[in-house]
């Protein structure tokens, strides 16, 4: 059976979902309602969100990290062999700065995060049988971390990045690899593509639990503390979580209607 993308574009600039569609104007001061796959970030840096394989928005009964994110309502979004794509509104660059925290059901190798830089990719990938995470930039060779437990069942908070000539892949806010392979010229196109374990049919779709996607252009992370707050607070506004970036931010979602 075929299985067609969804393809859900973002609201006119200064517009925002009810949870149910485009449809009203939040009064200034109010707390704004949004869909699953809209940005809390400034619309018109964001362009549409495509989900691939199998994707239940708003997939409730979930513990989430921690109390701290009461407000999602136990929410997530269900990648049942499924995986979704962020397009932006962005010039070229170098570095940028994407995430989510995510929750396997089952492990599998060859699954990837990442950019589609011109049809050569800049990947964050489950590689090996015991979870180790590859990153490679385009150009350049893959390298592996050592082994991790991302497949353990809980929740993980992921994250690729360049920043100046170097690629990292982290885990819960380390740097669990590195390199400089291939790393020159932009990493990030016009207009880019940022997979979130989907961008084209379904080979790297995942079994698992997403929230929090974020991506930042034009800057990157060498380092950060693995969030303790979510991303989107209860008074639907993009928490600082990445020290001071959040004018590089392109977009950001709780992965949920709040």
């Amino acid at each position: 059976m075929l299985v067609y993308p969804t393809i859900k574009m973002s609201p006119l600039l200064g517009l925002q979902g009810s949870g149910g569609g485009l449809g009203y104007l939040s009064p200034k001061g109010s707390v704004e309602f949004k869909n699953e796959y809209e940005t809390y970030g400034e619309t018109s840096r964001f362009s549409s969100y495509t989900s691939y394989g199998t994707v239940t928005e708003n997939d409730t009964g979930y513990t989430l990290p921690s109390n701290a994110w009461d407000h999602y309502g136990g929410k997530v979004r269900e990648l049942d062999t499924g995986g979704f794509k962020i397009v932006t509104s962005n010039s070229a660059t170098t570095d940028f700065f994407m995430g989510c925290w995510i929750k396997l059901e089952s492990y599998s190798q060859s699954k990837q995060m990442g950019v589609n830089l011109f049809g050569n990719y800049v990947y964050w990938e489950f590689v090996g049988s015991q979870a180790q995470i590859g990153i490679r930039h385009s150009g350049g060779g893959r390298v592996d971390s050592s082994n991790t437990s991302v497949e353990d069942g809980n929740w993980h908070h992921i994250a690729l990045s360049r920043n100046g000539s170097t690629l990292y892949g982290f885990l819960d806010g380390s740097a669990v690899v590195n390199t400089t392979s291939g790393v020159n010229g932009n990493s990030v196109g016009a207009n880019a593509e940022f997979w979130f374990f989907g961008g084209s049919g379904t080979s790297y779709n995942i079994d698992g639990q997403i929230i929090d996607p974020f991506v930042y252009i034009g800057q990157g992370r060498t380092s950060y503390t693995t969030p303790t707050s979510p991303l989107i607070s209860a008074t639907a506004q993009v928490n600082d979580l990445f020290g001071g970036i959040n004018s590089s931010l392109y977009y950001a979602s709780p992965g949920v209607a709040l």
